[in-house]
């Protein structure tokens, strides 16, 4: 199923400059729990259409994920490679301990049962993210980095002529 790949590439064109808009934590957030939505939707596909449906769904959930979670982190200069390292690193993890816990999960609960386990994570990272907000991020270091108002306006224009843009596009689909 290409749907996945397609709708990421498609969401994540616009999904940068909606960011300026709404502002990081409101995509982050929306992002979760649409992640959650449509992870759950892949157990309960049971015809090609809702297939259909989850992948689109997830790869424009996805965009929406990746893209806030990295411009928050733009918005931490001194910590950024500790926190693309921090991204990379749980991305590994769980590309390994996956498939054998969904091994274990399966012969219990089947495949609707592996999808609903996995559709926990996102929601447990939205639950997180909104306590750390809450509780732990120090409001004088968002004023200092001024990441709860949007951002000025970047055209679509200046961002698709960007030079970093065009070379990261060019090593993304080369790999």
């Amino acid at each position: 199923m290409a749907m996945y790949p397609v709708f990421n590439l498609i969401a994540s064109t616009g999904i940068g400059y909606i960011v300026n808009i709404v502002g990081q934590w409101g995509i982050l957030n929306m992002g979760l729990l649409l992640l959650t939505f449509s992870t759950s939707l892949y157990g309960f596909a049971f015809n090609v259409g809702i297939l259909i449906l989850a992948s689109a769904l997830h790869g424009i959930c996805l965009s929406m994920v990746h893209i806030s979670s990295l411009s928050l982190l733009s918005n931490f200069p001194e910590r950024l490679t500790e926190g693309s390292a921090g991204i990379e690193i749980w991305s590994g993890i769980g590309s390994i301990i996956g498939p054998p816990i969904g091994g274990l999960i399966y012969p219990h609960y089947g495949i609707t049962g592996i999808f609903f386990c996995v559709s926990l994570f996102p929601l447990l990272v939205f639950i997180s993210v909104l306590c750390m907000r809450i509780y732990v991020i120090d409001i004088k270091m968002l004023e200092k980095y001024d990441i709860s108002s949007p951002r000025r306006k970047i055209t679509m224009k200046s961002v698709a002529s960007s030079k970093e843009v065009k070379q990261g596009a060019i090593l993304t689909a080369f790999n």
